[in-house]
């Protein structure tokens, strides 16, 4: 007789949502985002640290096409493409809405002509260099990284 594996699995938004905790050694996969975490049988869900899948070193990419935008769960480890004319912000919210790992990277890219701005959200510190936080121009990156509860750090073409 075969033995049969089946995987807990779900999307990025609907593990958020439930918030499980995973058993000693019990794998959930993200089928979304290519992401898996593995249970300690006491950590739920959201504040587990991910673990990449191999081969997926290509960036999955969220083009926003307006002039504000919060990220999202999703975002974490893609690039935000922010392609409008005008000004606009990206919100790195609060990790009482959307708790991101230690160590997460967001990429964020002003692929259109208005200048695109990186805002602190209800209790978020991002800190760069002179504390800049205006993407320098068209198709100028900045790279979030999550360096701590609410502290994240910004780096690229800033000023």
């Amino acid at each position: 007789m075969a033995v049969q594996i089946q995987l807990r699995r779900d999307s990025s938004s609907n593990w958020t949502t439930a918030n499980p905790t995973l058993a000693l050694g019990e794998l959930g996969l993200e089928t979304d985002g290519y992401k898996y975490k593995i249970g300690d049988g006491a950590t739920a869900w959201n504040s587990l640290s991910y673990a990449e899948l191999a081969g997926t070193d290509v960036f999955t990419i969220n083009e926003q096409t307006g002039t504000a935008y919060t990220l999202a769960a999703g975002d974490a480890g893609k690039l935000v493409k922010m392609t409008n004319a005008a000004a606009n912000t990206v919100t790195v919210p609060p990790s009482s809405s959307v708790n991101y790992a230690i160590g997460t990277t967001i990429n964020v890219v002003q692929y259109g002509a208005g200048q695109t701005t990186l805002v602190q959200g209800s209790g978020v510190y991002i800190y760069s260099y002179n504390s800049a936080l205006a993407i320098t121009g068209q198709y100028g990156q900045a790279v979030l990284t999550k360096c701590a509860t609410d502290s994240w750090i910004a780096a690229g073409l800033l000023s």
